[in-house]
């Protein structure tokens, strides 16, 4: 891996009645006004997303008081959801990014969509067989 990529391996999830999906999950780290996540958080990078994303908890886990920020409703697969817009920074790899990120209690997983994620990179790039997430700076 050089310094200008970063490179992840699809990340397995159990399925029910067979054997894992291969999934572009990445681990990231949440950051805001000094404070982290203790923990990375798992990410789904999903070209259909437009934006990031977030649970709720990980926005609290930094002490931001979610409901402070712009009231957005975002829609995709799992219908409309409420969610609350904030300037965070995320750890991909050992590089830090300023973005915005949109924080909701009505989802569960923290996806990575292409304003605030994918425009951080000039190439995005998944390869199925290889089960491999290319980021290029």
């Amino acid at each position: 891996m050089s310094s200008r990529r970063i490179e992840f391996t699809y990340y397995p999830i159990p399925h029910v009645g067979g054997g894992p999906v291969w999934s572009p999950i990445i681990p990231i780290r949440i950051s805001c006004k000094n404070r982290e996540t203790p923990y990375f958080v798992k990410a789904l990078i999903d070209s259909g997303a437009d934006v990031n994303l977030f649970p709720a908890e990980h926005a609290e886990a930094l002490g931001i008081s979610v409901k402070s920020g712009l009231l957005v409703k975002t829609g995709g697969v799992g219908g409309i959801v409420r969610a609350y817009r904030h300037n965070i920074s995320i750890q991909v790899g050992n590089k830090i990014f300023k973005t915005t990120t949109d924080f909701t209690y009505e989802f569960r997983i923290a996806l990575l969509g292409r304003k605030g994620f994918f425009d951080l990179f000039k190439k995005v790039s998944f390869s199925e067989k290889k089960r491999m997430i290319v980021l290029d700076l």
